[in-house]
């Protein structure tokens, strides 16, 4: 079995503004990408200022949000807003 390691500093990766679905004030970075051999994943930062927005749109695959700090609101596909805090 072959196992990669990928050790990367954060203050490398280039972030970039997301304008993508109105979104505002959200920069995202690439943690993992085809770029580093990972074709069938992607790890993102994204890193939202207060009063930022990611515009309501949605994914065919699987999608997972890992909030590190902070609070949120998500709309659900009924409709329903659900708070994180």
């Amino acid at each position: 079995m072959l196992f990669i390691i990928l050790i990367r500093q954060l203050s490398t990766i280039k972030s970039e503004p997301v304008t993508n679905y109105g979104s505002t004030k959200t920069n995202i970075q690439w943690l993992i990408s085809k770029e580093q051999g990972a074709p069938r994943f992607a790890m993102r930062l994204f890193t939202l200022k207060p009063g930022a927005n990611i515009g309501i749109h949605s994914h065919p695959e699987e999608h997972e949000i890992y909030i590190v700090q902070g609070e949120c609101a998500l709309i659900s596909e009924d409709g329903t807003r659900i708070y994180y805090f």
